[in-house]
């Protein structure tokens, strides 16, 4: 994460880490990007992001660009040197690794009960299975009426992740375990082989790729890990967060944006894009269309 107070020292920037409009476990200076002289630019140092409470969210980038009159990729340079989550990463005991995928048992094309499953959802099933290569279990085995995702990388499963469709599991998404898979699911991102142009709409879940449809990644969750941030900002250049509309999860791709534009990554939350609901799951087509129309994803 990158270490805002580190830099502010070393190139002479003043910052507050107490007194007027500085919160506990933020560290404040005078924002450059606007007519801000009372230390309202703050960065989070625990969610490792910028924001001014006058005018909002920024990227890293930006903030050390204009702070020290840069270009973005020099500013780029300078930031690697703050952060540390690069070094943490090589430390860890990396997951997965297994030679080859085995899918749950019993896991084949859908039937009747998959379908009806995903049409009460408004997805049309034939094309989610066509275009996502699903699949379904039946009745038996640990994975019992579950449907089956295929992860893919370089057109290659390297995991998976199954979806309760009664209502009555315990859990409503089980994932592969890390131990069988080829590349642990949280090192990577859902859809990733779909998007074009490196750009892509990152959305929480796997149903709101099928949503929103090629272009679209998912975390699997808000809770992203440092693998992923590093994963996306090698395969996408501009990047658009599209979480649930809850605080929580909005906080979380404030996060997410301030981690990729930190890499480079032309990173924006769509905080407007669900005024109304709670997950991109739930999306309409026609929202959908003018989503993928504004973003030029058509």
């Amino acid at each position: 994460m990158f270490d805002a107070q580190q830099f502010y020292s070393d190139y002479e920037i003043q910052f507050w880490t107490e007194g007027e409009n500085v919160q506990l476990g933020w560290v404040n200076i005078q924002c450059p990007f606007c007519d801000d002289h009372s230390n309202h630019g703050g960065w989070n140092q625990q969610k490792g992001y910028y924001n001014c409470w006058k005018c909002g969210w920024h990227p890293t980038s930006e903030l050390v660009k204009i702070k020290l009159n840069i270009s973005k990729h020099e500013a780029v340079k300078i930031i690697s040197k703050y952060e540390s989550f690069a070094v943490q990463l090589k430390k860890e005991k990396r997951k997965g690794g297994a030679e080859k995928i085995i899918l749950p048992y019993g896991a084949e094309a859908l039937k009747s009960i998959h379908k009806e499953y995903l049409r009460k959802r408004n997805y049309n099933p034939e094309e989610i299975e066509k275009q996502w290569g699903i699949l379904g279990t039946n009745h038996l085995g640990e994975y019992k009426f579950r449907i089956i995702i295929p992860i893919f990388i370089n057109n290659k499963i390297v995991s998976w992740q199954s979806r309760d469709i009664t209502g009555l599991a315990n859990l409503r998404y089980i994932a592969c375990r890390p131990e069988d898979e080829i590349i642990f699911h949280k090192y990577i991102v859902y859809g990733i082989d779909q998007i074009r142009n490196r750009r892509a709409i990152i959305v929480e879940g796997v149903p709101g790729v099928w949503r929103i449809g090629a272009g679209a990644v998912a975390t699997f969750g808000t809770s992203f890990t440092d693998q992923q941030v590093l994963f996306i900002s090698k395969h996408i250049d501009e990047a658009y967060i599209l979480f649930d509309a809850e605080a929580q999860a909005q906080g979380k791709a404030l996060e997410l944006a301030s981690r990729l534009s930190v890499l480079g990554v032309n990173a924006a939350v769509l905080e407007d894009a669900l005024p109304d609901l709670s997950d991109p799951g739930d999306l309409s087509e026609n929202r959908v269309r003018k989503i993928r129309k504004i973003l030029n994803f058509d």
